[in-house]
């Protein structure tokens, strides 16, 4: 079970991980490619490896989130 902390936002990081791995969200990692419970996770969304360390943590989704409102919301001039 997750309750966040009512007096702070939650990142992008960890909203994406609440959806994508509810039950590990308050884990050091949302899934690892050496963990076995993990493993099949994480080679299924390998891309948001965002630092090919072998596991998907909330800094990594914030990273991967980062990226892709640099690359398809630049402003228009």
């Amino acid at each position: 079970t997750y309750v966040p902390d009512s007096t702070k936002k939650l990142t992008g990081g960890e909203l994406y991980g609440l959806f994508y791995t509810p039950s590990r969200i308050n884990e050091k990692f949302l899934t690892s490619a050496h963990h076995p419970q993990t493993a099949a996770y994480y080679r299924s969304n390998e891309p948001l490896d965002y630092n090919n360390d072998k596991t998907i943590t909330k800094d990594d989704l914030q990273q991967y989130l980062d990226s892709i409102k640099r690359t398809f919301l630049v402003p228009e001039k």
